[in-house]
């Protein structure tokens, strides 16, 4: 056995790694140990993905050859991704005839290295965990990533990562899925796919969704339908071609509680206003109600929505509203919606914080009754409105009508 200081090599043009190993020929194999070991590169026009002090340990024999590194420190370099750190680093390489077991201990030059994992025939991944970084003014993204470095640049695919689109400290929206990203040069393509969707958002509760699709692309970068990513034995495929300069946080099928008693859902593509620290949102055909028991009905459907997150909750919803009221009143009209802060004194003389949402319209006639029997009313107008406690789970109900 020796050892080598200083030592330095590249392994089928997977990753080049260099630092202290020991080498040992052990009955038919070849063995070797490094520690303080850096694997990867890093290009000073493209970047790149490199470990840190990192432990290394390498097998070869007849049947080919394998390493593993564990432990290290994660650098990655790539345009329009920020404010990268990892917890632990793994990375492994076998020639396509070789299989090695979990746990096989070698020894060379004084040093030692256990293979954490068993190790497949023609591995080629560079895994992270607790894995996070920024994406340009977008998203964050967090979770155990798999990497691969390809002659076409670095790929990486995950089956549990977590995307947050943030306005600071007052408000997020995350979703936690399936993500596909490929680096080539300074070209940058990413989509994340979630079933699911939690928000951090004051008066924005119970929200879910149905799909949440997450896709960025650099200006120049351009993804085909069906292209798919490979890392090791994991791969993501993207199911829809994705436009160069993308910046896209859709949702389908939200589902969202407003000020705790107006229910909204919809379709729906949200994104960061940097310089007004907001998140903006915009949808159409997007409905919303408000529900007494079965006597009183506000609702608005076929409506535009269109919402800002930030330090306060704040939307204009405008469509086909329906107003129904104890059996008396039944009526579609066009309305307006928006939420109006302010402070309420109630009949006992204190006073609220309180969101007021109010619709109003005029009507040629306006009819109150049942089936067929009742009063009409020309030249009327009505109002509805729900004022809600921010401070607490108490709203009260309003609603007013008027003829000439």
């Amino acid at each position: 056995a020796f050892s080598v200081q200083g030592f330095k090599a590249s392994v089928a043009g997977f990753t080049g790694i260099s630092g202290d190993l020991g080498f040992a020929v052990s009955g038919s194999e070849l063995v070797a140990v490094g520690r303080n070991f850096t694997a990867g590169y890093l290009d000073p026009t493209y970047g790149g993905i490199r470990v840190t002090n990192a432990s290394f340990g390498l097998v070869a024999n007849a049947s080919g050859t394998a390493f593993e590194l564990g432990g290290g420190s994660l650098q990655l370099a790539v345009a329009g991704l920020t404010n990268v750190t990892s917890g632990s680093t793994f990375a492994q390489f076998s020639t396509s005839g070789i299989t090695l077991a979990a746990g096989r201990q070698v020894t060379a030059g004084g040093l030692g290295y256990s293979f954490a994992t068993g190790i497949s025939p023609a591995s080629n991944v560079f895994a992270v965990t607790g894995f996070h970084a920024t994406v340009q003014d977008f998203v964050s993204l967090a979770g155990n990533v798999g990497f691969s470095v390809t002659s076409g640049g670095i790929v990486a695919v995950a089956d549990e990562v977590t995307a947050t689109l943030s306005a600071g400290s007052y408000a997020s929206l995350s979703t936690s899925g399936r993500l596909g990203l490929r680096v080539v040069n300074d070209q940058v393509a990413l989509e994340l796919t979630g079933t699911s969707l939690s928000a951090n958002v004051a008066n924005l509760a119970n929200a879910s969704a149905d799909h949440v699709f997450v896709q960025y692309t650099s200006p120049t970068a351009r993804v085909a339908q069906n292209d798919t990513l490979r890392v090791g034995p994991a791969s993501y495929t993207f199911t829809r071609a994705i436009s160069p300069g993308t910046v896209a946080f859709d949702v389908r099928g939200l589902s969202v509680t407003l000020f705790g008693v107006v229910t909204a859902s919809g379709d729906i593509g949200f994104a960061y206003r940097p310089t007004e620290r907001l998140i903006a949102g915009y949808a159409t055909d997007f409905s919303a109600a408000f529900h007494v028991g079965d006597q009183i009905e506000a609702s608005v459907s076929h409506a535009t929505f269109d919402i800002r997150l930030g330090s306060q909750l704040l939307f204009a919803l405008q469509g086909e509203a329906r107003l129904r009221m104890f059996g008396l009143i039944d009526e579609t009209v066009a309305v307006r919606v928006q939420p109006d802060y302010t402070r309420l004194t109630l009949d006992d003389n204190s006073q609220i914080n309180a969101a007021v949402l109010a619709c109003s319209a005029a009507l040629p006639d306006l009819f109150f009754g049942r089936n067929g029997t009742g009063l009409t009313l020309e030249d009327a107008s009505v109002g509805f409105a729900v004022a809600t406690d921010l401070d607490s789970n108490r709203f009260w109900v309003a609603a007013k009508a008027q003829a000439s």
